[in-house]
């Protein structure tokens, strides 16, 4: 008994050190996480967008709905080729000053200090190179390069980041994106940065081709339609209008992100709205219910398209969010840019 006792014991041991074994051969081959854009948004962010650019530029729809003429400008003024662009991180970090009831400030010509972090296909050493030819002037931030619009021109810096990718706006942004690159912040969509932008674009889930955090302070609220058109950084790709009058309509709330993609010719579209508590989450979940069930008899006087939106509403609350799934069918767009 004590010799297969013995065997036992020996097998066992052998089970557990080949297990140990596999482990560690495991843990050796697997790759590290390839940094995105997001990696570098500051930490003072209200505003994040991020655009799948080479996804968005083949999709004709999109170029229609979504208006990039803010970020080719970007592109134009650094010397960069949309087609090597692959994805985008925008962020606004808005100036509390300028977002009065009354709408403008007079403290500042803008909402406040904003950036893109674009990631290439290839690296693009090549763009500083041309920016110092071009009279840009080089400066250090934390023993780390970016580079400054000569004066007469509009303010914009650029630096560049790990993993083909660059930074450029407001020297300021580009400022506090450097300071993510060396840690000496950390990025809005890291749940140890208590950015409440970066919790909710967290919690969209599943991105589309262009999705959108923003979060609610009080001025916000007061003029979030005026943020949704103003956001420079932005222009019209963040659907302005459309999400200013969601802002308006949802302005009691802490934050909102919104999420489009592509689908059967159309667009389907992720709505997170997140709530003062739990509580008023359910009761926002319970009216769009409800608004669901009641279409049908609203058929007669609504478009075809509008009752196809409404029917393909699927909500739920989650803690203290709202969770809303639709698609706007193709149709609803057969007559865009006619």
């Amino acid at each position: 008994m004590s010799h297969w006792k013995g065997h036992f014991w020996r097998f066992r041991y052998g089970l557990v050190l080949l297990g140990a074994v596999l482990m560690v051969s495991s843990s050796c081959r697997r790759k590290p996480r390839q940094e995105r854009p997001t990696d570098f948004v500051p930490p003072k962010a209200d505003v994040i967008a991020v655009v799948e650019y080479s996804h968005f530029r083949k999709n004709e729809l999109f170029r229609q709905v979504f208006d990039d003429g803010e970020l080719k400008r970007i592109f134009r003024e650094i010397g960069l080729s949309e087609e090597d662009v692959v994805r985008i991180a925008g962020f606004v970090e808005v100036n509390p000053g300028f977002l009065q009831r009354e709408g403008r400030s007079s403290e500042g010509n803008g909402p406040g200090e904003f950036g893109v972090i674009i990631q290439g296909k290839k690296p693009l050493h090549a763009v500083f190179k041309a920016l110092s030819a071009q009279g840009w002037v080089r400066k250090s931030r934390g023993g780390k390069r970016f580079w400054v619009a000569p004066e007469g021109t509009p303010s914009l810096a650029a630096a560049s980041l790990r993993g083909n990718m660059l930074a450029a706006g407001t020297p300021s942004a580009v400022e506090d994106v450097l300071d993510v690159a060396a840690s000496k912040s950390v990025s809005a969509t890291m749940p140890r940065s208590g950015n409440e932008t970066g919790g909710i674009f967290r919690r969209m889930g599943a991105f589309g081709e262009v999705s959108l955090a923003i979060s609610f302070t009080k001025e916000m609220k007061m003029a979030a339609g005026e943020v949704a058109r103003s956001a420079g950084v932005f222009g019209g790709m963040t659907g302005g209008m459309m999400v200013g009058g969601v802002l308006e309509a949802l302005g009691a709330g802490r934050g909102v992100g919104l999420s489009f993609g592509g689908k059967d010719g159309g667009i389907s579209s992720r709505v997170v709205f997140v709530a003062r508590d739990a509580a008023a989450a359910k009761v926002l979940a319970g009216l769009v219910s409800v608004a669901k069930i009641a279409a049908p008899a609203m058929a007669p006087f609504a478009p075809s398209e509008a009752m196809d939106v409404i029917q393909s509403l699927k909500v739920r609350s989650e803690n203290d969010a709202v969770l809303v799934d639709f698609a706007i069918p193709a149709k609803a767009f057969k007559n865009l840019g006619r």
